[in-house]
């Protein structure tokens, strides 16, 4: 894993657990929404597949309990 992606872990948290708690502001969680409406690229960035998020492959909280 590259470590530069590792500075954004503490605010990626924070945006869970404001989720989990019911917490997170509601402009902000509609940025995060899986079923938001998306602009059309603008060439910003650009990828050579474009996949159709299927949110039944999603986690859900059973896939958080602790295995070990």
């Amino acid at each position: 894993m590259r470590t530069d992606v590792l500075q954004f872990l503490p605010i990626i948290g924070k945006l869970v657990t404001d989720t989990m708690e019911d917490k997170l502001d509601p402009q902000l969680a509609a940025r995060f929404a899986v079923d938001r409406e998306v602009k059309p690229p603008n060439g910003e960035r650009v990828s050579d597949m474009v996949l159709e998020l299927n949110i039944d492959e999603l986690c859900g909280p059973e896939d958080m309990i602790p295995t070990f």
